[in-house]
C-alpha cells in the first residue's frame, strides 16, 4: 500500500490486504509514520446507506399521514361530525375538477305576446300560466294602462308593442299615433317616447306591424336613440322581408333580439304546439330563442292552452321559459 505523504488521517475504500477478524465497521486500521488509514468494508457502506433510506421513507410517509389528519381536521363537517363530502374544496378529482356532474346547459325561450291592450280575448288565460312571459302592450288604448299594470302585478314582463307603417292594409289596423316613414326624425323620437311613458312598467319594446317603416334605416335610427337614451331593450318583430333592426341596433349599442317563431296567427291548437316544438328546437340548438303569440283572434286561448299543453315537454328538455330581458343572464 501506498504511504500518503500528510500528517492528517485518511479513509481508504479498497480490497482487503491482509486478514480482518469480526464484523467490525471499520475493515482495518494500519499505522504509518504517525498517519492512521482506516479501510472500511464496501458491504458495511451499502448497509448504512441503506439505513439511512430507510429512515427517510419512512420520515416522509410519518409526515403525509400527519399532513393528511391535519386535513381533516380543518374540513367542513356535517351534524354527525363527518367530512361534508358535498365540500367543493374536498370534492375533487386527480385533475381538480368537481367530482359532481356539472348541471346539464338550460336553453331559454321567450314568449312574448303581442297586442296586449286591444283586447281581453285569452289574457285571464295568459297570465294563469305563471310563467315568465313578456306581454307587448299596445299604446294610447282604452285598456293600455290597465293591462300592462295587470300584467305587472301578475309577474308578467311588459314592453311597448310600437304601432308603426305597414306596407299594406288599413292604417286603422296599425293603431292610435303610428311611426310613419315620412316623419322627420324629431317626430319619430317625440312619438316613440310618448308610447313608453303610455305603457306603465315597459323595460322593452318591440314592431306591432311595420313593415314599412322597420325597414327603413332612418326611422329604426331615431326609434332606437329612444330607447338607448332610456336604457330599454328591443325585439325586431321581423315583419318586413329585409329587417334591418339588429343592425341598426348592433351599431348604435342597443341590446337586440330578432324573432325566431311565429306562434300563430289564426290557427288551431296544434298548428301552435307545433311551432311552440320548432321554438323549443331553436332554444336547444342555439341557447335561446324568440318566439311571439298574440291576444285576441290571432291567438288568444289556443295561443294560450298550446302553451300550457307544452310545458311538461319544455320542463322534460330543460327548456326554460323566460322574459326577454333575461336572455343575455348567465
Amino acid at each position: 500500500m501506498n504511504q500518503n505523504k500528510s500528517d492528517r488521517t485518511g479513509v481508504v475504500i479498497g480490497r482487503r490486504k491482509g486478514p480482518v477478524t469480526g464484523d467490525s465497521i471499520y475493515r482495518k486500521v494500519y499505522r504509518m509514520k504517525g498517519h492512521k488509514i482506516i479501510i472500511i468494508r464496501k458491504k458495511t457502506i451499502q448497509t448504512v446507506l441503506a439505513v439511512l433510506l430507510g429512515v427517510l421513507i419512512v420520515a416522509g410517509i410519518l409526515y403525509a399521514v400527519s399532513h393528511h389528519a391535519e386535513s381533516l381536521a380543518h374540513a367542513p363537517k356535517n351534524v354527525h361530525g363527518a367530512v361534508a363530502v358535498n365540500d367543493p374544496e374536498h370534492n375533487e378529482t386527480a385533475d381538480g375538477s368537481d367530482k359532481e356532474d356539472s348541471p346539464p346547459l338550460t336553453a331559454k325561450l321567450a314568449i312574448i305576446i303581442d297586442d296586449i291592450g286591444s283586447t281581453d280575448s285569452g289574457l285571464d288565460k295568459m297570465l294563469a300560466i305563471k310563467e315568465h312571459l313578456t306581454f307587448a302592450v299596445m299604446p294610447f288604448l282604452e285598456n293600455t294602462e290597465k293591462d300592462a299594470i295587470s300584467a305587472y302585478e301578475n309577474g308578467i314582463e311588459v314592453i311597448v308593442h310600437l304601432p308603426m307603417e305597414a306596407n299594406g292594409g288599413k292604417i286603422s289596423w296599425v293603431g292610435p299615433k303610428p311611426i310613419m316613414s315620412g316623419m322627420t326624425g324629431d317626430e319619430i323620437k317625440k312619438l316613440t317616447a310618448e308610447a313608453i311613458s303610455n305603457v306603465p312598467y315597459a323595460v322593452g319594446a318591440n314592431i306591432h306591424m311595420g313593415s314599412r317603416a322597420s325597414s327603413d334605416k332612418s326611422v329604426m335610427s331615431a326609434v332606437l336613440d329612444v330607447l338607448k337614451e332610456k336604457n330599454m331593450y328591443f325585439v325586431d318583430s321581423r315583419t318586413t322581408k329585409h329587417p334591418i333592426g339588429k343592425e341598426v341596433a348592433d351599431e348604435q349599442g342597443v341590446l337586440c333580439y330578432d324573432r325566431d317563431v311565429f306562434l300563430d296567427g289564426k290557427q288551431p291548437k296544434s298548428f301552435v304546439v307545433r311551432r311552440l316544438k320548432q321554438a323549443g328546437d331553436v332554444a336547444l340548438k342555439k341557447g335561446f330563442a324568440v318566439a311571439i303569440g298574440h291576444a285576441g283572434i290571432e291567438g288568444g286561448d289556443v295561443t294560450a292552452e298550446a302553451i300550457t299543453e307544452m310545458l311538461p315537454e319544455f320542463e322534460e328538455k330543460n327548456i326554460q321559459l323566460v322574459f326577454v330581458s333575461e336572455l343575455n343572464q348567465k
